[in-house]
C-alpha cells in the first residue's frame, strides 16, 4: 500500500506512478480506453490534484477543461508546474518506507511475500503527457537513479541477493509517452541536436519507454488519437531535412505530421542501447492487429510485442 502521506503519486501493483502533468498533446490513455474505462478512486484523486496545482489563473470551468486535456504553448502563462523537488521527497518517501517495511520482515524466514510487495518500478505516466515537462522529467529521473543506485540500503536479504548476482539492480525507471516528442517539446535541445531523444532518454537513467503506437495505419490514428502538433518545425539543426522539398516549406520548415513523429521516436528508441521499447494499443474491434503487430516488428523494428490494452466502449 501507498504511504498516506503520498499525495501527487500513486502506487499500482510494485510500481509507483509519477504524473508530472495534467497536459497532454493529443487524446489521453484513458480517454483513447473507452468511454467505460475507470479508474481506481485513489488514481483520480491523485490526477486530480496534479491538474489544481498545475492549472492557475482560469476562471471559467471551459477554460481549466481546455488547459488540462490540451497542451498549447501559450498554456504556459497560467500553467504552475509541480516542484521536482516536492516529487522528488514524496518518492524518495515512498521507497524508504518500503524498504523499512521489508527490513522488518526479512527476520520471519517463512514469509514469502517480501519480492512480491517490493517497488520494482518508477513509472512516469499519468493522465497528461509526461515529455512536455521534458527538462523536469530529466531532472526528476535523474535524481530519483542517484538515490536508488547510490543511496538506498539493502536488507539483509536483498544483500544475500546481490551477492548471488554479483551486482544490485536499482529501481527501473520506465516512461509511458504518445511519442510525440520533437524538439519543439524540448527546452534544452541546442546543446543536444546531434543526440537522439531517446538516447537522452536513457542516458538520464530511464530504462523501458512504452509508446502508444495504436494502429498501423496514419489515417486512422490521427482520428482515434487526435494529435495536437505545432504544424511546422525549424529546419535549423537538421539541414538533410532540405532534401525532401515535399516535407518543406519557402521558409525554412518542415511540416510536422505526428504519425510519422511517433514512428520516428519509437525507430530511434529502438537504435538505443539498453533501452527496452515497447509498443501498445488499444484492442478496438476496427484496429487490425495483425498489421499493426507487423508494422511494430517488421517496419519499425520493436522486438517486444505490441501489448493490448483492453477496449471499454
Amino acid at each position: 500500500m501507498a504511504s498516506h502521506q503520498s499525495y501527487f503519486t500513486y502506487r499500482l501493483g510494485q510500481s509507483i506512478y509519477v504524473p508530472l502533468t495534467c497536459r497532454c498533446n493529443s487524446r489521453t490513455l484513458p480517454q483513447l480506453r473507452g468511454d467505460s474505462f475507470t479508474l481506481p478512486v485513489s488514481v483520480v484523486a491523485a490526477l486530480c490534484r496534479v491538474r489544481d496545482v498545475e492549472i492557475l489563473g482560469n476562471n471559467s470551468q471551459q477554460e481549466q477543461q481546455q488547459a488540462a486535456w490540451w497542451w498549447d504553448d501559450d498554456n504556459d502563462d497560467f500553467l504552475n508546474k509541480r516542484q521536482v523537488h516536492d516529487l522528488y521527497q514524496e518518492i524518495q518517501q515512498q521507497l524508504l518506507q518500503e524498504q523499512q517495511q521489508q527490513q522488518s520482515r526479512d527476520e520471519d524466514k517463512n514469509d514469502t511475500t517480501i519480492i512480491e510487495k517490493r517497488i520494482d518500478s518508477i513509472v512516469l505516466s499519468g493522465e497528461g503527457e509526461p515529455t512536455l515537462r521534458f527538462d523536469d522529467m530529466l531532472e526528476l529521473v535523474q535524481r530519483i537513479t542517484s538515490f536508488t543506485t547510490n543511496t538506498l540500503p539493502l536488507s539483509s536479504l536483498q544483500q544475500q541477493q546481490q551477492q548471488q548476482q554479483q551486482q544490485q539492480q536499482p529501481v527501473a525507471i520506465r516512461l509511458t509517452t504518445n511519442g510525440l516528442v520533437t524538439a519543439t517539446t524540448t527546452t534544452t535541445n541546442s546543446n543536444n541536436s546531434n543526440i537522439s531523444i531517446p538516447q537522452r532518454l536513457k542516458d538520464c537513467g530511464i530504462s523501458q519507454v512504452s509508446v502508444g503506437l495504436m494502429t498501423w495505419d496514419a489515417k486512422q490514428y490521427n482520428d482515434l488519437v487526435r494529435p495536437v502538433l505545432p504544424r511546422t518545425i525549424k529546419n535549423n539543426n537538421n539541414p538533410n531535412n532540405n532534401d525532401d522539398p515535399k516535407n518543406n516549406d519557402n521558409d525554412g520548415t518542415t511540416t510536422v505530421d505526428a504519425f510519422d513523429v511517433m514512428c520516428k521516436f519509437i525507430e530511434d528508441a529502438v537504435q538505443v542501447h539498453g533501452l527496452d521499447v515497447e509498443t501498445t494499443a488499444v484492442d478496438r474491434p476496427d484496429v487490425d492487429k495483425v498489421k499493426t503487430e507487423m508494422f511494430a516488428s517488421k517496419t519499425l523494428g520493436v522486438t517486444n510485442p505490441v501489448r493490448w490494452r483492453p477496449y471499454f466502449p
